[in-house]
């Protein structure tokens, strides 16, 4: 663990010069998000406390996709308005929505509109009382989050490049080894953990109100 601060900060250092375009495509329910540019590096790392020394707790590497699209959405049910909110609110991606009700206030259609950037990221948290490592990916080969375990001397420098050939979509997950902790899809509980540092959402009169800010460093 004590080696990945040295190695992301020289990988967030030449990804920022870079900039590259993502090639993998996403999806926003039926709406196809292509052509995304990688930036906004961050890389953090906390400590604790163990008895006399600390050690680190977790790493987060996380970065920005944006596009110079901006989408104006209708939807015409309660339901259809929910979902939407639901996976740009887990997708962090910043929006306005306005709703329309009918005579006797009933909510008939919600209008969203935001430009497509959101957040990916990878965590690495160490858990002692098995003595493995769990890596969460979030918003990397789609919208949702996945967790591997690994045992520490897994950790190698080839795997960290694998790793960030899956990130840059070079390579797909099966290429990483380790061992399928959790697989969720956007929107249940266990993926909707925030990746740093945290956006804002907007909003208009009538719409629903936007969950808090997470604090910068949870992935």
């Amino acid at each position: 663990m004590r080696a990945l601060p040295a190695y992301f900060d020289e990988v967030k250092e030449h990804l920022a010069t870079l900039q590259p375009i993502s090639p993998r495509s996403y999806h926003l329910e039926n709406i196809p998000v292509d052509q995304l540019r990688m930036g906004e590096f961050y890389f953090n790392s906390r400590l604790r406390q163990v008895l006399d020394k600390e050690v680190f707790d977790y790493h987060v590497f996380s970065f920005a996709y944006r596009t110079d699209r901006e989408l104006d959405i209708i939807r015409n049910s309660r339901y259809e308005i929910d979902r939407l909110e639901k996976l740009l609110h887990t997708a962090h991606i910043p929006f306005d929505l306005a709703i329309s009700r009918d005579s006797d206030h009933r909510i008939v259609a919600g209008r969203f509109r935001f430009k497509l950037k959101f957040r990916g990221g990878v965590r690495f948290q160490a858990d002692p009382e098995v003595g493995k490592v769990a890596v969460l990916f979030r918003n990397i080969d789609r919208l949702d989050a996945f967790e591997l375990e690994f045992e520490p001397e897994e950790l190698t420098e080839p795997l960290l490049d694998r790793l960030v050939g899956f990130i840059l979509g070079e390579n797909e997950s099966h290429a990483l080894g380790g061992r399928v902790r959790f697989r969720k899809v956007s929107g249940t509980p266990r993926a909707e953990v925030p990746i740093a540092p945290p956006q804002d959402v907007h909003q208009e009169p009538g719409g629903v109100p936007a969950p808090d800010s997470a604090p910068a460093d949870e992935v």
